[in-house]
């Protein structure tokens, strides 16, 4: 049988990053597993905090990239205007897969004198922004 003080102390020493803030990985491990070793928890139900990451690690491609990508698919079909335009969106709003995959003929909408767009990002969170002048175009 575990001690209930041990499960306590793991999850209390949950390490913080450089910034001083806390480290929500670990910490999220360290509640899974003391939900794994205690057999009756009364914790149970409570979760972790939630993970967001908000500076990511993919490259950008440059501008120049971006137009020689564009300029250089087919689209002598419907199914390449169609990837142009997915890419394109992609390309100049910096948006998911999923996002852009879900985008409905009524989330592109003028407002003034600007194109509109509409995502639907994860977790419900709509985001709303004019689309870049070349995007227009696509």
């Amino acid at each position: 049988m575990v001690n209930l003080r041990t499960v306590v102390n793991a999850i209390l020493s949950c390490r913080f990053d450089l910034d001083g803030k806390l480290a929500l990985t670990p910490l999220r491990k360290k509640i899974h597993g003391a939900r794994q070793i205690v057999p009756s928890n009364p914790a149970h139900s409570v979760r972790g905090p939630r993970h967001s990451v908000s500076k990511g690690s993919t490259r950008v491609i440059s501008s120049a990239e971006a137009t020689e990508l564009l300029k250089g698919m087919k689209v002598s079909s419907v199914v390449g205007l169609r990837d142009r335009a997915i890419i394109a969106v992609m390309t100049y709003t910096f948006a998911r897969v999923g996002a852009v995959v879900t985008l409905a003929v009524e989330d592109y909408y003028p407002q003034k004198k600007h194109w509109w767009l509409k995502l639907h990002e994860k977790n419900g969170k709509v985001n709303e922004m004019p689309c870049h002048p070349k995007l227009a175009v696509y």
